[in-house]
């Protein structure tokens, strides 16, 4: 059995995915391995180190940065319209968790600022 493990550029835009479908896209027995989209790293590190420094705020607009380069490539990627949404939904569902995440670091920094 074959293990295909594709991240970064390879899986950084809705051509380099389609590439990799084409060379995946066969019958014979696979395990495939992605890794996420090019530049997905680095802004999730970004984004750690703005809540770190309480910049959550801008933290946060880096998300949705994020959240709609996402839904870009998935709105190019899928064209079954409810499969689409299907995908899309998932996605803005990651990208709220975050958010909310983020907004309770920042709810548990300033509590704990007017609090000690």
């Amino acid at each position: 059995m074959l293990v295909y493990k594709f991240g970064g550029t390879s899986v950084g835009s809705v051509v380099n995915i389609n590439h990799v479908k084409d060379i995946i896209d066969n019958n014979d027995r696979k395990i495939v391995v992605l890794s996420a989209m090019s530049g997905t790293t680095n802004a999730l590190i970004e984004i750690s180190n703005l809540i770190k420094s309480n910049k959550n705020e801008v933290a946060i607009e880096r998300i949705k940065t994020l959240n709609e380069n996402y839904n870009t490539a998935v709105y190019d990627l899928f064209h079954n319209k409810s499969l689409r949404q299907e995908v899309s939904d998932y996605v803005n569902m990651v990208f709220k968790n975050l958010i909310e995440a983020t907004k309770k670091n920042l709810q548990y920094t300033i509590a704990q600022f007017y609090c000690c």
